[in-house]
């Protein structure tokens, strides 16, 4: 059952593989995304990365979803309390991560 229903794609960011770096062009979408949601500040989010059932390609996606998180606070100035994260084992493409929003 999928509790992020609700949720729509707000943005998709691409990583290379096994990379957790964020990419210029990934920080250039980010920024637009923060840019919206200082006019929705009711809107909460979700990143979700699809990550195939090792522990390595686990672990991978709990990093990028760190760094987008992290981002998304100390460089654009979205509050943590509006991010949740999740790794959804095997429902997407494992070098994706959708960011999602309620509203």
């Amino acid at each position: 059952k999928n509790l992020w229903l609700p949720f729509k794609v707000f943005y998709s960011l691409m990583f290379k593989k096994n990379e957790r770096v964020l990419s210029p062009i990934a920080k250039k979408l980010l920024a637009e995304a923060a840019t919206k949601l200082k006019s929705r500040p009711t809107c909460s989010l979700i990143f979700i990365g699809y990550p195939n059932a090792t522990k390595h390609e686990q672990a991978l996606c709990q990093r990028r979803l760190e760094s987008i998180k992290i981002y998304f606070i100390e460089r654009l100035g979205i509050s943590s309390d509006r991010i949740t994260t999740n790794c959804e084992i095997r429902t997407g493409d494992n070098n994706t991560i959708d960011i999602k929003c309620d509203n």
